[in-house]
């Protein structure tokens, strides 16, 4: 392949020994940007595979399965066994915010819920989150409003679009027919 490639860039160079000095400086950058892309793989599979998790997780409190420690203790050995988590702790924690951070009130409280309690040894469990519990169940709520906010305004828009084409289907009424019987008229403006 060296060959071929010298026939093609080289032609005309008749000293080989001019890109000696190159190859070295070649090897060096060649190694170096195999050592990048393989730090970045390695940082978006285990993304991939912290993302796989908290879906996990989620998906599990979604159920209702884990309720108190001993059952998320066996959470956690399933998710080291399944995807290899280091932080079991931290994920359950990620999907706590990431579940407040989508509005669901529910699954925030039942994982936050875990924070306070111990593990079944007595060690201290997730006590460090501790201070974030109250903070992510009202994130949750907030968002949660908010989207009851948007859903109740887009409700609102839709029912004044509807008298809106009600009153335009009435006016043309009139304006085509002027003799209409007021009766029908009076039945079309009841809402629906």
């Amino acid at each position: 392949s060296s060959d071929l490639w010298w026939k093609k860039k080289g032609a005309g160079i008749q000293d080989r020994a001019y890109l000696s000095g190159y190859v070295p400086g070649m090897a060096e950058g060649m190694s170096k940007l195999r050592g990048e892309v393989m730090t970045e793989q390695r940082s978006q599979f285990e993304a991939g595979l912290q993302a796989n998790s908290i879906q996990y997780i989620l998906g599990k409190f979604k159920d209702g399965t884990p309720n108190d420690m001993p059952k998320w203790e066996g959470m956690r050995t399933e998710l080291a066994s399944m995807y290899g988590a280091k932080d079991a702790n931290d994920l359950l924690y990620k999907a706590a915010k990431q579940a407040a951070d989508r509005g669901d009130v529910k699954t925030t409280a039942q994982i936050t819920n875990l924070f306070d309690q111990r593990h079944s040894d007595g060690t201290p469990g997730l006590l460090r989150y501790l201070d974030d519990k109250e903070k992510l169940v009202n994130t949750a709520r907030h968002v949660a409003l908010g989207q009851l906010e948007l859903d109740e305004r887009l409700q609102d828009k839709q029912r004044e679009k509807a008298r809106e084409d009600k009153m335009f289907s009435i006016t043309q009424k009139m304006v085509k027919e002027p003799d209409a019987d007021m009766a029908d008229l009076e039945e079309m403006m009841k809402d629906p």
